[in-house]
């Protein structure tokens, strides 16, 4: 196909779409595997992706993986790793780890080499595989999933799903015994568990977006950031758990993945969050890239979106500021104080204590609004850091400033998508 693509998009490996400098090998088709062997766990086709935007977010967020035994869940986790260097490299390494051998989570210091090979003529194939052992290397397993022993392995761990490890299949019951509640039951038992334990979940930021019974389970779907993903669709998961309810579904596809090095800001942002949460929103969950117009300044010209933000500042006595965040962990503080926002002329203020800020955001991609509120002033020296400029002691003086000045915490995400052709 030439530089064109060519595939089922739900079925590829993030390298195929253009991430981790397209680095393709036996590895890729060990990511595909492992979304094939998901798909007949949850005995339905995976949503990784309607759109190439949407395919690339959700390799880099990661698929639910909540469906899969606990026993085949590490395996599942390292052969979905979106980076190639953190991946199983080939077949042979995932049938060890299927035999039992330990899951290893470090990555090699550089990917190994793929040798090239010069291709004879290919012959034609005949009727049947032959049987003689010069017909194929002894030492080498097909790479693709058309291969007879990947087949054989993806059928064994098919039956494997369906009887091995769970026997007959049986009514879900609830951790005392009993048949699980009601649809509604379900769901408001669910929301109660996350309410309590969501807040806990490390390393993320999440709201729950919607809940609903599928199946003999709740369908979840959350919108947020999240530094390790995998580990917190598997706490979520254990909450449910724990309140006897099976997760049909953990939809992290609007949830942003971030560095795991900008866990500490993230934890110490979360542990002053705000119980009520209803001073700010986006007006939309994704905005359309487009070549910005003169008002736009120094981006006119640029592909770029005009975010809306929403920001209520009735019943909010006290001062706030408003940080922008990236994914990579870039913080740039743009409101310092309640008053950049009432005393700016260009800023619509739709009803009173309400006013409508549009963002110019130039790139692609997941973006962030932190809102403080409290005592000012908000420090700029702290609050405005590149990716990867802070310390290890930086939540401790974060949190230790929120404390002495009562400062509480909001935080929106929002998308900006080049979909339609400009």
């Amino acid at each position: 196909m030439g530089d064109g693509f060519a595939g089922k998009l739900n079925y590829v490996a993030p390298e195929q779409l253009g991430d981790f400098g397209r680095e393709v090998g036996p590895w890729t088709d060990v990511y595909s595997l492992a979304l094939t062997i998901l798909a007949v766990a949850q005995h339905r086709d995976v949503d990784m992706g309607a759109t190439l935007v949407d395919a690339v977010d959700k390799r880099r967020a990661g698929p639910d993986l909540s469906p899969i035994p606990d026993e085949l869940r590490p395996i599942l986790e390292k052969m979905l790793a979106p980076n190639p260097v953190n991946r199983a490299r080939s077949m042979e390494e995932v049938l060890q780890m299927l035999a039992g051998a330990p899951v290893s989570s470090a990555a090699p210091a550089t990917p190994a080499p793929v040798a090239k090979k010069t291709r004879p003529a290919k012959p034609e194939r005949p009727a049947k595989p032959p049987s003689s052992p010069d017909a194929q290397p002894k030492s080498k397993v097909p790479l693709f999933a058309g291969g007879g022993l990947v087949l054989a392995l993806l059928v064994g761990v098919a039956l494997w799903l369906s009887v091995g490890s769970h026997g007959t299949h049986a009514p879900t019951t609830t951790g005392a015994g009993t048949t699980a509640a009601g649809p509604t039951d379900q769901v408001a038992t669910a929301r109660t568990a996350l309410a309590a334990g969501l807040p806990a979940v490390p390393c993320t930021w999440l709201d729950l977006a919607n809940a609903e019974v599928k199946g003999p389970g709740v369908s979840l779907a959350f919108r947020g950031v999240a530094g390790r993903p995998a580990e917190a669709q598997a706490a979520i998961g254990k909450l449910l758990a724990d309140k006897g309810l099976q997760a049909a579904s953990i939809d992290f596809s609007d949830v942003s993945p971030i560095d795991a090095q900008e866990c500490g800001p993230l934890e110490a942002f979360r542990k002053i969050r705000s119980p009520g949460g209803e001073h700010l929103t986006a007006a939309q969950r994704s905005f359309e890239m487009t070549k910005l117009g003169p008002d736009a300044g120094a981006d006119a010209g640029k592909l770029g979106a005009q975010a809306i933000l929403n920001v209520n500042l009735n019943g909010e006595a006290d001062d706030i500021a408003l940080v922008g965040l990236e994914p990579s962990g870039t913080m740039t503080e743009f409101v310092t104080s309640k008053r950049d926002i009432a005393d700016n002329p260009s800023i619509e203020k739709p009803q009173p204590g309400v006013y409508r800020i549009e963002l110019t955001t130039t790139h692609m991609g997941w973006s962030g609004i932190l809102m403080l509120s409290g005592k000012g002033p908000f420090d700029p020296a702290l609050l405005n850091a590149p990716a990867g400029s802070r310390g290890p002691d930086w939540p401790a003086k974060f949190l230790k400033l929120a404390q002495e000045r009562g400062w509480t915490s909001e935080m929106v995400w929002y998308r900006t998508v080049d979909e339609v052709p400009n």
